[in-house]
């Protein structure tokens, strides 16, 4: 079901992915800092979201982990890490993001689509500020999977 070429090459890139989450979070003192609870209702996920913004431009990352359940198919420990950049836009954002995926076990019967697996993906997110709270959306555009986060700004 796996392939291992691919997998080896998944591993690599995220340990690369969580280097660039550490850097993330101690990027500058000066930058205004959000962290956001993540929440992705198709695989059940939770998770969490760091932005950092620079004036008007930022950049973010985000960890998630979850399983898909459903009558005919399964994924068992689908662990999602995401890297993007950001633009600020009076008092809300939009952004762009690569989304690196990796997964345990999984099943299919039939038709189902076999969609949830890709191992690379991009996802657009927007989200608003209010005051010292942040909400956003992302959206995968080829999973067609969602995560909603809510949080606080720091900064």
């Amino acid at each position: 079901m796996k392939d291992k070429g691919c997998l080896l090459w998944t591993n690599l890139i995220v340990i690369i992915i969580i280097l660039i989450f550490i850097l993330l979070v101690s990027f500058t003192a000066s930058a205004q800092t959000s962290l956001s609870l993540l929440y992705t209702p198709q695989d059940r996920g939770i998770g969490l979201r760091a932005d950092k913004q620079i004036e008007d431009y930022g950049i973010y990352s985000s960890i998630s982990y979850g399983n898909y359940i459903y009558p005919e198919a399964y994924v068992k420990d689908h662990f999602r890490l995401v890297v993007g950049a950001t633009k600020q836009l009076n008092g809300s954002y939009i952004g762009t993001g690569i989304s690196i995926n990796r997964y345990g076990d999984y099943h299919f019967e039939g038709k189902t689509v076999q969609r949830a697996i890709i191992p690379v993906s991009i996802e657009v997110c927007a989200g608003i500020r209010i005051e010292r709270y942040i909400v956003g959306l992302a959206v995968d555009l080829l999973k067609y999977d969602i995560g909603i986060n809510v949080g606080i700004v720091f900064k």
